[in-house]
């Protein structure tokens, strides 16, 4: 769709899949997903790159801490 498609052809998809109308419907779901995400637009374009999430007060990765296969 955002390559300007008007349809998605996917009847092999559908007619082949074990629960053919659950098939038909995550399709369904897909699509309006998608359209809706080009409708939200995209972000701001930016000269440098700026992180989403501020580091102040967050856990690195070698401070975070440690779990075993063991406790879990």
């Amino acid at each position: 769709m955002e390559w300007g498609f008007d349809a998605v052809l996917l009847n092999t998809a559908v007619s082949r899949a074990v629960d053919p109308v659950l098939m038909a419907k995550a399709f369904s779901i897909a699509v309006e997903s998608g359209r809706l995400g080009f409708l939200a637009g995209p972000i701001s374009a930016q000269e440098l790159a700026v992180p989403s999430t501020p580091d102040l007060g967050k856990l690195f990765s070698s401070e975070a801490p440690r779990f075993s296969a063991e406790r879990l």
